[in-house]
């Protein structure tokens, strides 16, 4: 297995130089939460939780990432459906918007030999996603509306945990919330992408 990370440590004159998208006036926060069971309006405005509001993407040149008019402009912004399958049977349906990963891949934000993106909650939560599977992915910013398979109703959540990572028919495990950093890995065929996971939860949405 490789990896900037590992790099770094062998040859100390590779300083990480960083590039930083500043947010700007019209940033975008996201609005979900982790609801269960369902609660009021009234309570939900009282919940205390607060999200990153950035994404670090590791590498030689570390990029700090949020939902400015600047990043939009440069990376996309788009609007997605996603269905998230809980291990309990519950499925979680819902709009987000953000930046899809593709077009930070074909920028040239993670290295050219990057097999996996080992994705980092700001809970210790993380999953390592092939890259290929990444490409579909979406860098959920701002939850337009969820429904998460308690009560029927379909709204905007008013306690983020956003940014989120999301693709097509995600299983609950893999669509980390709150992320803090995208971690590029260049592993050997050998290496099992599992080994660098850790599951902080069995099955919340």
């Amino acid at each position: 297995m490789a990896s900037w990370r590992v790099a770094a440590k062998r040859d100390h004159t590779l300083g990480p130089r960083r590039l930083t998208v500043s947010a700007d006036t019209d940033a975008v926060q996201g609005h979900v939460s982790p609801i269960d069971p369902p609660v009021s309006r009234a309570s939900r405005k009282t919940l205390p939780m607060e999200s990153p509001t950035t994404v670090t993407i590791e590498g030689p040149d570390p990029l700090e990432l949020e939902p400015s008019s600047t990043a939009r402009e440069r990376y996309g912004w788009t609007s997605r459906h996603c269905v998230i399958n809980c291990h309990t049977g519950r499925v979680i349906v819902g709009r987000w918007a953000g930046i899809p990963l593709e077009s930070l891949i074909d920028a040239g934000v993670v290295p050219a030999e990057t097999t996996h993106l080992l994705v980092h909650g700001a809970d210790g939560h993380r999953v390592c996603v092939d890259i290929r599977r990444a490409l579909e992915a979406l860098l959920g910013f701002v939850c337009e509306e969820v429904d998460r398979g308690h009560d029927g109703t379909t709204e905007p959540d008013t306690v983020d945990d956003t940014p989120r990572f999301l693709a097509p028919d995600i299983d609950s495990s893999q669509a980390v919330r709150n992320v803090t950093v995208l971690e590029p890995l260049a592993l050997e065929p050998t290496d099992d992408p599992r080994e660098f996971e850790y599951h902080r939860r069995a099955d919340e949405g």
